[in-house]
């Protein structure tokens, strides 16, 4: 998929061929790999007895800890999950570091997932309550679903991420509003959970090809949270890194971008506007004015443009950054070709582009020598003259910098770019 009315954007999703695909997953289940012994799903059609399977048809983990009726039969998967091997053994380490204090490196973060717990509680205490802003259905009270904390319920909602608000409506009880974690300024609160479970999806290195490992419990790559991220990202599998793996897999699969509609594709990325993969993005953060001694006054931008000589945008004043993917070197839909525009209100030109991309490390608030050195080695401010050139594209500063709300380390780009300069 990628958007329409927007070429800047690449497509998410994955171009990978049938065969390939039925590579990756026969690999995936193959003997020494983290998916033997995983469940399939069960050919409902077949006639045998046993039922046969549907050949690679693999669920995920969601998928099978939310199921609790078929948890321990072959009605829906086979091997049932509570002879599954890989199932059984996520199931231990949960127990092992929430239930048994065992140490392991990945102990940590599967503690933290009590978030699940406290938002259980705080399920049980607003539905008998019967809060009037969770919509919950009033014929049940006070019978909240389920009575009890299963450990198969927990499991359930954790490799879901989903609250507890069954016969409620879809805002009640969300996570980042259980209580003793809706203090961003606390710990442990919402956000630093959800990174860790994050991180969990991603054990130990999945992109670079480390899977976890169940042999020594001493190292710190010990454990498989959940193999099936593995299937979907590892580069040993079927590297699409552009899919959902789990049910909030977001830093991959969701892309907040405009555009006027959306184009979904079947087959490959054949006829695409924009035939490459989406990328991260690189931000434009800008000031959108600059106010001056009388008689000039204040001087606005009016128009930015990208990857355009030609501004054709208007600023939003609530969100003054725009976004323009890194996307593949030395292709057209690369950041380093994109032209970066602006005008004002005294209709004066503005253009810059970038000549590579920062490496780290770079300074987030540079001195005037850092600010200078990094603008002469990565922007090209042809096309800008006069006061334009000498008093704003020369203070144009990129760096770059890990995301902190990313567990998988991701580098992102910043061009912050000042608002217009005075007149001569």
């Amino acid at each position: 998929m990628e958007p329409f009315g927007n070429n800047l954007i690449g497509y998410v999703g994955s171009t990978s061929r049938i065969g390939a695909v039925d590579k990756a997953i026969d690999l995936f289940l193959a003997s020494g790999n983290p998916g033997y012994g995983w469940p399939s799903y069960v050919d409902q059609t077949s006639t045998t007895n046993p039922k046969a399977t549907v050949p690679r048809k693999v669920p995920s983990a969601l998928e099978i800890f939310l199921n609790t009726a078929a948890f321990d039969n072959t009605s829906v998967f086979s091997p049932a999950p509570a002879k599954s091997v890989p199932i059984i053994r996520m199931k231990a380490l949960f127990e092992d570091c929430a239930l048994n204090s065992k140490l392991y490196t990945i102990c940590g973060p599967i503690r933290d997932m009590y978030l699940l717990v406290a938002n259980y509680k705080n399920y049980i205490a607003g539905y008998s309550k019967g809060l009037t802003d969770w919509n919950c259905d009033v014929d049940l009270y006070p019978k909240p679903d389920p009575p009890t904390l299963t450990e198969q319920a927990l499991l359930g909602h954790l490799y879901a991420w989903t609250p507890f608000n069954a016969h409620c409506g879809a805002k009640a009880n969300l996570l980042e509003k259980t209580p003793g974690y809706n203090d961003p300024t606390k710990t442990p609160n919402y956000e630093a959970v959800k990174g860790e479970f994050d991180g969990l999806q991603y054990w130990k290195d999945v992109l670079n090809g480390d899977y976890g490992q169940w042999q020594d419990n001493s190292k710190s790559n010990y454990g498989q949270f959940d193999p099936y991220v593995a299937l979907i990202h590892g580069k040993d599998y079927l590297n699409s890194p552009y899919t959902y793996a789990y049910s909030v897999d977001d830093a991959v699969g969701n892309m907040q971008t405009d555009g006027t509609g959306m184009i979904i594709a079947v087959g490959g990325p054949e006829n695409l506007p924009n035939q490459d993969h989406a990328t991260p993005n690189v931000n434009f953060p800008y000031g959108l004015s600059s106010t001056y001694p009388a008689p000039t006054g204040t001087i606005t931008f009016t128009k930015y443009g990208r990857c355009t000589t030609t501004p054709n945008t208007d600023p939003n004043p609530n969100f003054l950054s725009f976004p323009v993917p890194e996307g593949i070197a030395k292709t057209p839909s690369s950041v380093i070709n994109c032209q970066i525009s602006f005008s004002d209100n005294l209709n004066r030109h503005y253009q810059f582009k970038l000549k590579a991309l920062p490496p780290f490390p770079t300074n987030p608030n540079p001195t005037p020598a850092e600010r200078t050195a990094a603008n002469t080695k990565f922007i090209d401010c042809t096309g800008s003259q006069g006061q334009v050139l000498s008093s704003w594209c020369v203070f144009i500063y990129p760096y770059q910098m890990i995301d902190p709300n990313d567990k998988r380390a991701t580098i992102v780009y910043n061009v912050t770019i000042g608002g217009p300069p005075p007149i001569k």
